[in-house]
């Protein structure tokens, strides 16, 4: 609308109309379904559309130009249309995978006595499963005890007949825990955890632990087999109760033939005390009592690091011994 110098409106109203045109995405299908080129075989690779087409596959542009081509090539493929007014379309991106022959495997290979593991089927893609007695099932993997386990695997329109055995080994020995304070010493074994009251201590994974505090000590031993076992519990009443051990002393040490005990407290009578040796296994070695000089006879027993434990009325104390009988 518009006013002139004379004050007179003047107006004009007009349509424009264009048409806008919409192309869909061209789109791949595959036969089979799956994209897996079986042996001898190849996959129908076809771009819907009626346009110029270009294929690229995983080497490179594909001469063609027709909307359906057959390839045995592995990897990833995509097609181009370019329609009459000059745009160019991009299609989905297809894989073809190739065949590979099926197979059990199994995480971890072999388990302990009382664990479990799971079988997988590692097969390619559309293959139908069939798991036999004592299993059961289509599903791709099993969770398993020790024993033998059958699969039967189609794919391709062959049968693959597999089996896989599942060894187990025995639980390790419980470990033995040897009190000498202030240290709790486990059994030898391939790796260790203590825990305090069931409740793993952080970075406790040596042989020998120092308590902090008191409560129900245990330690979990691991072997080279990966299994596991657990002792029976050692109850830290107080931390300083075991401070007793520092009244004792051995000497000579190392020793030869007989341990001589020496203690500055008076509290500690050493001619009525109980008195036991430990090896380095945990394994317990009997012992007479000490003479009248607190000597103790130890010339029958081998070379080697051993733990003895002294226990008086309430009191109690492990000092370390090493033996060297013989040459």
């Amino acid at each position: 609308m518009s006013v002139n110098s004379f004050g007179c409106l003047d107006s004009m109203f007009g349509i424009y109309t264009d048409t806008i045109s919409h192309y869909d995405q061209p789109t791949i299908n595959l036969l089979p379904a799956s994209g897996l080129v079986c042996p001898n075989d190849s996959v129908q690779l076809s771009c819907q559309g009626s346009s110029i087409i270009d294929w690229f596959g995983p080497t490179g542009a594909i001469s063609s130009g027709t909307n359906i081509i057959y390839s045995n090539l592995p990897g990833f493929y995509y097609c181009l249309q370019t329609v009459d007014t000059g745009c160019i379309l991009f299609s989905n991106t297809v894989e073809l995978m190739q065949y590979s022959s099926p197979t059990l495997i199994a995480s971890p290979p072999s388990v302990c006595l009382t664990d479990s593991t799971t079988i997988s089927v590692l097969s390619s893609p559309g293959s139908n499963i069939n798991w036999l007695p004592p299993l059961s099932g289509i599903g791709t993997t099993q969770v398993v005890s020790a024993g033998i386990y059958f699969c039967d695997v189609i794919v391709c329109g062959d049968t693959s007949n597999l089996s896989i055995t599942i060894n187990s080994y025995p639980q390790p020995a419980a470990p033995q825990i040897t009190i000498a304070p202030p240290n709790l010493i486990s059994t030898i074994a391939q790796s260790y955890q203590w825990l305090l009251n069931g409740i793993p201590i952080g970075l406790a994974n040596q042989q020998i632990y120092t308590p902090t505090q008191p409560g129900t000590y245990t330690v979990m031993i691991t072997d080279s087999n990966g299994c596991t076992a657990i002792s029976d519990q050692v109850l830290i009443t107080s931390i300083d109760e075991y401070q007793i051990a520092t009244s004792l002393s051995i000497h000579p040490n190392p020793v030869n033939s007989y341990i001589q005990i020496v203690s500055s407290d008076a509290n500690i009578n050493l001619q009525k005390a109980n008195f036991t040796l430990y090896d380095m296994q945990g394994q317990k070695i009997n012992l007479t009592k000490p003479d009248f000089k607190n000597r103790i006879d130890v010339s029958y027993i081998a070379n080697g690091v051993y733990f003895l434990e002294v226990k008086s009325g309430n009191n109690i104390a492990t000092l370390k011994v090493v033996i060297i009988n013989q040459e």
